[in-house]
């Protein structure tokens, strides 16, 4: 009911959306373009405010970019509409990243598909030729700012509407890109609409696929981002967050189908009011519930022609009802059956009845991954549970100072006997928390962790929440030393030692100080999504439980809490495309009091540059990146390992790139160029430290990148006959480098190779000798190698001899071979290929030895090392062995 509310005020409260000029003439269109150009809803003015600014980039400014304001409205804005159902630990949370169940993602999707819900967009403008915009029709308050262009994009909320030179720094966006096809996932679907969801302040971005069923969307702001995917004539697919999807996978659409039917009772009669769940468990699935009317009946449309279940289930009666089907189907019969109650009783291991054990029952044949049911065991230790549908289940239970129970695969049935359940007796950790004061915690998680030292590195035993006394009950599975701490970050870190099983403990938290505040950029806007980190002065903080950090939230507000007496420094992180910007600020805490702190970002300093290669010619497409050195870094830093790879600025068709907020003493620039190699030693402007760094100092204000061109080696492989090797791995002077695979029909291979010298070439193709061949490149220059042909594996006969006595080495001596390739030495280039020969018919013999020619290298106990050059396929290369005592005897005069 209340999302039927939400839905009705929706339709009742929102004007009927206009369709966009450039949707209409797409729809129109005969033939698809092959990339539709990004669309965004056309502005409402709402007003007589206005902003003025200006765009810019790492090129410089930004003529052309889309600059539009838009702005979030409670109960109008998907992001902003109330969950129906709010679980334990999402409140707070925005409703955009909430789980609201099923019901309210259908919702979401008939909204949307509606196009309702969308932030209110007052204005857009173009750019002009000099970065500049003016944004009029605007109402009071603050809006959130969107500037879209082909270098790039940014996003700047809580914007006030009056404001004058705002300016917005282009940073480099994402892409959603994939393939719209129908189910078999080849055939491709031209001309679907496909809606990118901006999930926190719910901006809409269309375009349409391509005759190839293609689409790309962006670029768009780095966050998170919901999908929506219609054509006519197809079911639609919803995705809420498109995070972690895999674009490689074609997007799928069904034809709709319908499925209706009827709901009988036990006695054959029609069954009104009953509750009926479509779902199922692939990709294509719809969720859709609905409740049969007074005749028994039910349907449901848009459903997608794959794979579903129905499930209907009466509380009033009891009853249930479960059918697998495949729509499109008209005259579904769900006969219902009475539900079924488990009993049973819940014993230690020790044959005790287990009192106020919590037992939960789950359903192992589809349907919601709630559980069915629930109960708690009386004194005796009894339970009754139900009613539930027959059919396999999983049971859980819980109990205090007992170990958790899952017990699968049980199969329920009318008339089946008891239940009984047995639980493992637990070495528990009881007692309270408390604050200071002595108050009791509610809420509180808590973990047990065993161990007597380095607690923190292993896993935890268990955790619980304190119930709302704050007492609490954590279960080890044996007796011995162990920690009882919270993580929670609003209190200052303390881990209680316990030896259990332990009673009557007490955990007091204190809440110790707080740090609140805002960051705000240059300009004094507010920054979203800076890191805030609070360390010691003295760098003794290495303890991870002792740091504290935030995040800003959109309005540029964070919260420290849980913080000790001390010297810190709180710094403000904003990672650009380019940089990591920051501004710090020392605070002293004395006891518990609570601080508030603004921190705002330095304009800093321009450096500006071109990329050329050796000819002094401009290169476009180079990323830059400045950083800070470690080395530099004040002790109260600590850096946090970033899994993700910053996009760097870019240099323009004439290679000029610019770098803005640089704050810091000095940095080091890194580039990356497909094809170039960066050389600092020959640009300008800084100075060369270690390879593939240029660095610059805060009086540096231009530099010059020179880069040099990647040669290419060239070729073709062959097997002894001339026929193409299609699969082979090519590796330059690292012979334990598995190398570089290609996968060629014709055995062609083109591989960059960057600086001049010789080195080694080693071409590795399964069934072949590995190839090695010495190749000469110069700085720049492309080399061909022609044809190279790999040679088949031959076996090498040796017959090894003692020189002294004449007599044959056999099997029990064990010798080793190593082979070298020409003019290799090991003290130089390490070990080479060691084999341990097969003895067969007097001779040892060494399969799939090398391409010729090679050095081979004979050792075995109690004789000198000898070697041999290899030139030729020799029937039996004869090897004799001076023994190491006749070495050390004397020449006999």
């Amino acid at each position: 009911m209340a999302v039927a509310a939400l839905l009705a005020f929706f339709l009742w409260g929102s004007p009927s959306p206009e369709p966009t000029s450039a949707t209409a003439t797409a729809s129109a269109a005969v033939t698809p373009v092959a990339r539709a150009a990004l669309i965004t809803t056309p502005p409402r003015p709402s007003g007589s405010g206005r902003i003025t600014g200006l765009v810019r980039d790492t090129r410089g400014l930004a003529a052309s970019a889309r600059v539009s304001a838009s702005r979030t409205e409670p109960w109008r804005t998907l992001s902003e509409l109330p969950c129906p159902t709010v679980q334990p630990d999402q409140e707070g949370m925005p409703v955009a990243l909430k789980d609201c169940g099923f019901e309210y993602r259908r919702m979401m999707v008939e909204l949307v598909s509606a196009r309702l819900g969308e932030a209110d967009v007052f204005a857009e403008v173009t750019t002009d030729a000099d970065g500049r915009f003016v944004l009029e029709g605007l109402p009071d308050g603050n809006v959130t700012l969107w500037a879209l262009a082909d270098e790039g994009v940014a996003m700047q909320a809580h914007v006030p509407v009056g404001g004058a030179d705002v300016v917005l720094d282009l940073e480099e966006g994402g892409f959603i890109e994939g393939t719209v096809t129908e189910a078999d996932g080849k055939t491709p679907i031209p001309e679907a609409q496909v809606t990118l969801i901006h999930r926190k302040h719910t901006r809409f971005f269309d375009t349409r696929t391509d005759a190839k069923g293609e689409f790309s969307l962006g670029p768009v702001p780095r966050d998170s981002y919901s999908l929506f995917v219609a054509a006519k004539g197809w079911a639609s697919r919803f995705i809420p967050n498109t995070h972690g999807w895999d674009t490689d996978e074609p997007l799928r659409l069904t034809r709709p189908t319908r499925v209706a039917g009827r709901v009988v009772a036990v006695d054959g009669s029609p069954a009104p009011g009953v509750t009926v769940l479509l779902d199922g468990d692939t990709p294509l699935a719809t969720e859709q519930l609905t409740t049969s009317d007074g005749t028994g009946h039910f349907s449901f449309d848009d459903v997608p022609a794959v794979p579903h279940q129905l499930s209907a289930t009466s509380r009033e009666a009891s009853a249930f009802a479960t059918l697998n089907v495949t729509p499109p189907l008209d005259s579904v019969v769900l006969q219902l059956e009475p539900g079924m109650y488990v009993e049973g009783t819940v014993r230690g291991d020790t044959g005790q009845p287990v009192a106020g054990a919590k037992v939960l029952t789950y359903r192992e044949d589809g349907g919601p991954a709630s559980a069915e049911a629930t109960t708690v065991t009386s004194m005796a230790g009894r339970y009754r549970l139900g009613p539930v549908r027959s059919g396999p289940h999983t049971f859980k239970v819980e109990a205090a100072h007992h170990l958790d129970l899952e017990l699968a695969a049980q199969r329920l049935q009318q008339g089946m006997g008891p239940l009984d359940l047995t639980l493992v007796r637990a070495a528990s950790a009881e007692g309270i928390v408390v604050d200071e004061q002595g108050t009791p915690l509610a809420g509180i998680p808590l973990q047990f962790r065993s161990g007597e030292e380095h607690w923190n590195y292993s896993y935890p035993e268990d955790t619980q929440l304190s119930d709302a006394e704050g007492h609490f009950v954590l279960d080890a599975a044996e007796p011995g030393p162990g920690f009882v701490f919270t993580k929670d970050t609003s209190f200052l870190f303390g881990a209680l030692a316990v030896q259990v099983p332990a009673a009557s403990l007490r955990l007091v938290l204190d809440r110790g100080a707080s740090v609140s505040g805002s960051v705000t950029d240059a300009q004094g806007l507010p920054v979203h999504g800076a890191a805030l980190s609070l360390g010691n002065v003295q760098g003794d903080d290495e303890r991870e439980e002792l740091r504290r950090s935030a995040t800003t939230d959109a309005s540029g507000r964070f919260l420290l809490q849980g913080i000790r007496p001390g010297r810190y420094v709180l710094e403000a992180t904003v990672s650009r495309d380019w940089t990591d910007e920051r501004a710090s600020r020392p605070i002293e805490i004395t006891g518990r009091e609570h601080v508030d702190v603004s921190l705002r970002l330095e304009e800093g300093r321009t450096l500006s540059g071109m990329a050329v290669d050796t000819a002094g010619l401009p290169l476009a497409e180079v990323r830059i990146l400045a950083t800070t050195p470690d080395v530099d870094d004040p002790p109260w830093r600590h850096r946090e390992e970033d899994p993700a790879v910053s996009a760097g600025a870019r240099s323009g068709p004439d290679g000029r790139f610019t770098l803005r907020h640089l704050a810091a003493t000095r940095y080091a620039l890194t580039t990356d160029m497909p094809g170039y190699t960066f050389h600092p030693e020959r640009s300008q402007g800084g100075t060369f430290e270690q390879k593939e760094e240029l660095w610059v100092d805060a009086h540096a204000e231009q530099v010059r990148l020179v880069f040099v061109k990647d040669g290419h080696l060239k070729g073709r492989v062959v097997d002894p006959t001339g026929k193409p090797v299609t699969a082979f791995t090519l590796s330059l002077s690292n012979r334990t480098s598995p190398g570089s695979a290609v996968d060629a029909p014709d055995g062609t291979f083109d591989c960059p190779v960057k600086g001049s010298g010789t080195r080694t070439l080693t071409v590795r193709a399964e069934g072949f000798p590995a190839l090695r061949r010495a190749v000469t490149t110069e700085e720049g220059v492309d080399l061909d190698l022609g044809t190279l042909t790999l040679e088949n594996h031959w076996t090498l006969r040796l017959h090894l001899h003692d020189q002294k006595t004449g007599e044959p080495l056999t099997e029990a001596d064990k010798p080793f071979v190593e082979f070298w390739s020409p003019g290799a030495r090991p003290s130089i280039h390490g070990r080479g290929d060691v084999r341990r020969p097969t003895f067969r018919n007097g001779l040892f013999e060494v399969e799939a030895a090398p391409p010729l020619p090679f050095t081979v290298e004979v050792s075995t106990k109690g004789y000198r090392d000898v070697t041999r050059a290899v030139t030729s396929r020799d029937e039996v290369l004869t090897v004799p062995l001076v023994p190491i005592a006749a070495v050390a005897e004397p020449v006999s005069p």
